[in-house]
């Protein structure tokens, strides 16, 4: 049966869920109908769900349901589902883009179409990954994720969402560049684009310190070396970085100097790891926030 076109489609009637078989690698028995489809096989999708879809010669995409709808024939009912497609790093013409985006990384596109659920192999996850933020869902190195979406109808490729560095105004490639970011503007910025400063640590604890003796807060040796522990991501520090972990810490004292308190207190030890205290007694190189830095009052990163 040949695929409807999207304005047949969209006359279908609207389907809330899908049950597929997956029988790929099923036993004969079971492509013979003589042994019932097991559970592990069986795969209900929705749509919003992520998908892996069965190609030509082999090869596997990636999409997202956008719709399901059923049609419905003399004698039977015929489901048929709405993919818009996510695009590999391969997959982009555009070399302005191709070059900044990660290996693992799937780019959404605005391209659509309708695909049988025989098509469909399985689901599988993509994390989204929220590129201004300093924390989020944990991203392995083999783990696929997204975070842009970019529109194929035009003459080129048009990126949707970006977060430029606010100095060289380039995007982060994971597997390329590492970027610090600033607590305090809440920016990222690759570290090729900025400047070091001397005395490392003891120029950030000062910075610190200063901070909170403003305020009249007392702080802790060792909750000001966590807060001298850069916020670093990109290549050794994988995809979303170590912000996940030192970020809540850093709200903590936000909050303390925000509610004038004179002692942290206790719960900022709730987010303490033996692995961040091994990185608090590591040294590293600091460096001057350019945004901060013009309001003339510095903070480092």
């Amino acid at each position: 049966m040949s695929r409807p076109s999207k304005n047949n489609f969209s006359k279908f009637t609207p389907c809330h869920e899908l049950e597929v078989a997956n029988v790929m690698d099923a036993e004969d028995d079971v492509l013979d109908g003589k042994k019932k489809v097991p559970d592990a096989m069986m795969h209900t999708f929705r749509p919003g769900d992520d998908i892996i879809i069965q190609g030509e010669k082999g090869v596997l995409w990636h999409g997202v349901i956008e719709e399901i709808r059923v049609q419905h024939l003399k004698t039977i009912y015929k489901a048929w589902v709405a993919v818009r497609w996510y695009y590999g790093k391969w997959d982009i013409a555009d070399r302005s883009i191709q070059n900044d985006v990660g290996e693992c990384e799937l780019v959404l596109s605005n391209h659509i179409d309708i695909i049988s659920p025989q098509e469909v192999v399985s689901p599988v996850d993509v994390i989204k990954f929220m590129e201004r933020e300093a924390h989020g869902p944990s991203i392995a190195s083999d783990d696929l994720f997204s975070r842009w979406s970019m529109d194929t109808t035009g003459k080129g490729a048009l990126r949707v969402t970006f977060n430029a560095c606010q100095v060289c105004k380039k995007a982060y490639n994971p597997d390329r560049d590492q970027q610090n970011h600033c607590c305090r503007c809440k920016n990222w910025f690759h570290i090729g684009c900025l400047e070091g400063i001397p005395g490392g640590k003891k120029g950030v604890e000062k910075m610190v310190t200063e901070l909170s003796m403003e305020s009249g807060l007392s702080l802790d040796s060792e909750f000001v070396s966590i807060l001298c522990i850069p916020i670093s991501r990109g290549k050794g520090y994988g995809v979303v970085g170590n912000g996940t972990v030192i970020m809540p810490i850093w709200e903590e004292f936000w909050k303390a100097l925000e509610q004038m308190k004179q002692e942290m207190g206790l719960a900022w030890r709730s987010h303490i790891t033996s692995d961040l205290l091994e990185q608090a007694g590591e040294s590293y190189v600091h460096y001057q926030c350019p945004i901060c830095s013009k309001d003339g009052r510095g903070w480092y990163l």
